[in-house]
């Protein structure tokens, strides 16, 4: 076990980057498989899984968030979550005697159900396409949101 230069964190033999403030360590990654890390956390800007401990993305280089600023991130009683939610089966339910565009509303739907169940940030491209396909206001609303 070696030890960052720039802040003293205990750095594993293979990382290129501390986990920690993001410093680089000097050292070339190998290409053998190393285990993986337990991920409890994923970026929120590039969407790669991140450490448990970590505070910097070692794919974009990005802070991340701790859990307690995850938890404000995405608040459980949003009102515009909620009117994402309802406008997304309205519109589901508005386009089913179509059953063609069925086969795009009902996945997407389901995704952003689950992006905002987990907490993660939902993509533009994935609210663009909610505006176009499924619900004009639930699109809307998502893209107005920086909490979703």
């Amino acid at each position: 076990m070696k030890y960052c230069a720039n802040c003293g964190g205990p750095v594993e033999d293979t990382t290129a980057i501390c986990i920690r403030c993001g410093a680089r360590t000097g050292i070339v990654p190998q290409t053998a498989i190393a285990p993986r890390p337990v991920v409890s956390k994923y970026c929120p800007y590039c969407g790669s899984p991140a450490h448990a401990e970590a505070v910097v993305c070692v794919r974009c280089g990005r802070s991340l968030p701790d859990a307690s600023q995850a938890a404000k991130a995405v608040p459980k009683d949003n009102a515009l979550a909620l009117i994402v939610k309802i406008f997304m089966i309205i519109g589901c339910i508005a386009q089913g005697w179509l059953i063609i565009p069925l086969a795009w509303c009902i996945p997407l739907t389901v995704h952003v159900f689950n992006k905002m169940k987990t907490g993660e940030r939902i993509g533009t491209g994935v609210k663009v396409c909610s505006l176009l396909f499924v619900n004009l206001i639930a699109g809307i609303c998502m893209l107005c949101s920086e909490d979703i």
